[in-house]
């Protein structure tokens, strides 16, 4: 009887389905790794070319490891006398249904017989696994350690070689392909976790702590810079009775004003600059590191770099400018919270604020503010002067803190050593005693 059926079906190629075909088997394999694992219609097939040798009642069509190796190791038999062998591990492949010993199986008894080369012929792993299986699924669909080692070690071969130690080997075998296959894979397709990691170790982190300080510099700065330039404003305007020139002349709100603006940009200037470090550093860092290993540097790298410390110096000009045009307002909201502090404490002094001396006022004009007068009172008393003796005093706890931590640490590795002098001494007594 023969039955057409599809080579993609069997596995096999198109010439073995036609031989195969051709041979009026007793029944055709539909499942070649099933079918001849028994041996029975291998034995078939070479009865076809050897029919004295093969006697088909000799061989049994049952499904037990028993009959599966008695008959196999009768066509074994068979062949020597042929001087024709096939390969032990593709008969222990075919006996216990390993992924592509029957296949070869079938192929070398084809080349045996027929002396026909095969085209585009079909050689599968030598040990039979099922990785090539395997590399046709989706990730998520592959199998797990414990499938993997269900699926390439079989029961018959447990049974076939009851050694616990051998088995044994098996088992870590197939484990550590797995293991390796699986270690690819991430490679290849990296899951969210491996992405993250990857990501967080590609983060140049002197790069991103550099930003973060830079911002917090430029917040502070700048934002005591506007906390100092509108309190001045405020206390000119209400305690001193300074008012804004009617014509576009360069008084000291002008002045304030423009310094405002300058703050401002260089807020604006050094955020984007921040934004250009980071991305210098992920790509003199990062990016550099991937293609061309650590501490290895591009032509690229050095002019972008370069690049950067000649910004650095210019905004760097640019901040001591500010600072410089800043000093006097923060110079003269000091020098208030000075006196109203020192009133406070020297009782029945005459302290006086004249504008006057730093040049807001002109000369002419008489805008002082004295000890004892409602106004000084009031300006003291103003949330303006408030923040800045916050500011000293919260100054003064930090530094205070800090010397009192710098006493205990001292005060502690001088404990440290006293002790450690007496158990010195101790020992040397101890020793001479002995």
């Amino acid at each position: 009887m023969s039955y057409a059926q599809s080579p993609k079906k069997t596995g096999l190629p198109r010439e073995v389905v036609k031989w195969l075909q051709s041979l009026d088997l007793s029944f055709y394999p539909k499942n070649v790794r099933r079918d001849l694992s028994s041996g029975y219609l291998v034995a078939e097939i070479f009865s076809h070319y050897y029919p004295q040798d093969f006697s088909m009642h000799s061989y049994d069509r049952g499904a037990s490891l028993s009959t599966k190796q008695r008959n196999w190791s009768q066509i074994e038999r068979s062949l020597q006398k042929h001087h024709l062998h096939l390969m032990k591990e593709v008969i222990d492949g075919t006996i216990h249904c390993k992924p592509g010993a029957a296949e070869l199986m079938v192929q070398e008894v084809y080349t045996g017989l027929t002396k026909r080369s095969i085209r585009n012929i079909q050689s599968p792993e030598s040990d039979f696994t099922d990785d090539s299986y395997q590399e046709l699924l989706p990730t998520v669909a592959r199998s797990t350690a414990s499938t993997a080692i269900k699926n390439n070690l079989r029961i018959t071969e447990i049974m076939a070689v009851p050694d616990v130690s051998t088995n044994r080997r098996k088992a870590e075998v197939i484990l550590h392909r797995h293991l390796r296959h699986k270690a690819a894979e991430r490679v290849l397709s990296p899951g969210c976790l491996e992405c993250c990691i990857k990501c967080l170790g590609g983060i140049p982190y002197p790069s991103l702590i550099a930003t973060i300080l830079l911002y917090a510099g430029v917040a502070l700065f700048c934002g005591c810079g506007h906390e100092a330039l509108s309190g001045t404003v405020t206390i000119l305007q209400n305690y001193f009775e300074v008012v804004r020139s009617p014509v576009d002349a360069l008084d000291v709100f002008t002045m304030i004003d423009i310094i405002k603006y300058v703050i401002y940009g260089i807020a604006s200037a050094f955020f984007v600059y921040g934004i250009l470090l980071m991305v210098e550093g992920f790509f003199t860092s990062g990016a550099i590191k991937d293609l061309y290993g650590d501490f290895k540097i591009t032509t690229c790298g050095r002019c972008v770099s370069a690049w950067f410390i000649m910004l650095t110096y210019i905004f760097m000009l640019a901040w001591l400018g500010v600072t410089a045009f800043t000093s006097l307002p923060v110079f003269i909201y000091f020098n208030i919270w000075n006196i109203c502090q020192n009133a406070t404490v020297l009782e029945g002094a005459t302290l006086c604020l004249d504008p006057r001396q730093y040049g807001i006022v002109p000369i002419s004009e008489v805008k002082t503010v004295c000890a004892g007068t409602e106004k000084f009172y009031k300006m003291c008393e103003s949330n303006e002067i408030h923040y800045l003796m916050v500011l000293s005093a919260n100054w003064a706890y930090v530094k205070d803190a800090c010397r009192m931590q710098k006493y205990e640490d001292i005060k502690s590795k001088e404990e440290q050593e006293l002790h450690d002098i007496h158990s010195t001494r101790s020992k040397e007594r101890l020793n001479a005693y002995t």
